[in-house]
């Protein structure tokens, strides 16, 4: 007897998944959740096989019976519906559903939130061109136009980066059997690169001093004026600055112990808290303790501030971005306590997070052979801090 959708709504759920037939070969499979699902069992060249016709009550009754009036047609004409259903899907399968996927593999590969934020942006912005073009009928052509919005913009280093990103996601579809070919492969040469030029840092005392008396009278948010003076005091990554979370923070040690997916080097990383920098915090504490991130943005305190925010505020401050980042504060603090011959070369890379010559094996072992002199090494650059925005000389 054939189905009615009065029927159907009316299959109750059993201890095993059992079918409830239409005719034809067409039946309802009901699972133990309780979904109903659309099969079709046929022969074709020998072998029993079943097509999957989509889901009650998404694919109503009458759907399901065209459907099924299509596929018995094509095996009339001696085709395989199954696989004729496999070519459409990929023909239907456009560029946001395969990024969508490329960055889920992406986030359970454990990456550092900042650089899952980074690619999503990314992705979001490449959507806009390619989102709803099915993957292969992406040319070149259409990647280089997407491209040429930035470089338009003279965003020569994100239309490269971004390059990069189309580029893994086609490879990605193309082991996924959702793609035949990279066509952000073929356009490298067609963009144009970007003068070589490094990140704005300050490199004397004298020009530090500066910059630490305007930070001190900013007048903007006093979360802002707290996260560009403890960028300075740690020197750590922006990135990692901006996704500090109060758990991370262990006040009786003094420590801020940053959890590997969230280094660039996906190793977990000590930060010795100066008394300057564990009283910043405390003070800041009062304004978003009661969140998760130390400093959220002023729209969600789900969410952390932007990237923007500490550059834009140096940009208030009068500084042109190039003779100032939020960035080259590391460069700032690498070249000054490097000057200054108190403490070992390894011990300010330790502190820097970078990757010794040695691999990760060294990197541990410098790590924690080098955190008591990191711990001294940062109450010392604190105290030195302190004297310049004061106003003493470099060398009292």
């Amino acid at each position: 007897m054939q189905l009615s959708d009065k029927a159907i709504r009316a299959l109750k759920t059993k201890e095993k998944p059992y079918k409830a037939t239409d005719g034809q070969g067409l039946y309802i499979l009901v699972t133990v959740q309780g979904s109903r699902l659309w099969r079709f069992d046929y022969r074709f060249q020998g072998k029993r096989l079943t097509l999957s016709l989509g889901k009650y009550p998404d694919v109503g009754l009458a759907d399901a019976r065209q459907r099924l009036a299509d596929a018995r047609q094509a095996l009339a004409q001696g085709r395989d519906p199954g696989t004729i259903k496999q070519v459409q899907s990929a023909a239907n399968d456009n560029f946001a559903s395969l990024a969508d996927d490329w960055l889920a593999k992406r986030k359970k590969e454990g990456l550092a939130e900042p650089t899952i934020t980074k690619l999503e942006w990314f992705v979001g912005l490449l959507k806009d061109d390619l989102g709803r073009l099915p993957v292969n009928e992406i040319d070149t052509a259409a990647v280089l136009k997407a491209l040429r919005r930035f470089e338009n913009r003279e965003k020569y280093h994100s239309a490269k980066r971004m390059r990069a990103t189309l580029s893994r996601i086609f490879k990605y579809g193309i082991a996924c059997g959702r793609a035949t070919r990279d066509p952000a492969a073929d356009v490298s040469e067609a963009l144009t690169s970007a003068p070589t030029t490094s990140r704005a840092a300050i490199t004397t005392a004298q020009d530090l001093a500066g910059v630490l008396r305007a930070i001190q009278g900013y007048d903007g948010s006093k979360q802002v004026r707290i996260g560009l003076l403890l960028l300075i005091h740690v020197f750590c990554r922006p990135g990692e600055l901006r996704h500090m979370e109060w758990p991370e923070l262990d006040t009786s040690a003094k420590l801020w112990l940053i959890p590997g997916p969230k280094m660039k080097m996906r190793q977990p990383h000590t930060v010795p808290l100066s008394p300057q920098a564990s009283g910043m915090l405390e003070d800041l504490r009062s304004l978003t303790g009661a969140g998760k991130y130390c400093f959220p943005s002023m729209h969600s305190p789900l969410r952390p501030i932007s990237e923007n925010t500490l550059n834009g505020a140096l940009r208030r401050l009068g500084y042109a971005k190039e003779e100032v980042c939020s960035h080259g504060f590391r460069s700032t603090a690498s070249t000054l306590l490097n000057e200054s011959g108190l403490f070992n070369p390894d011990a300010i890379e330790a502190q820097l997070a970078h990757r010794p010559r040695g691999g990760a094996v060294r990197g541990a072992y410098l790590r924690g052979e080098f955190l008591e002199e990191r711990v001294k090494m940062m109450s010392w650059w604190s105290d030195y801090l302190d004297k310049l925005g004061q106003g003493a000389s470099a060398a009292s």
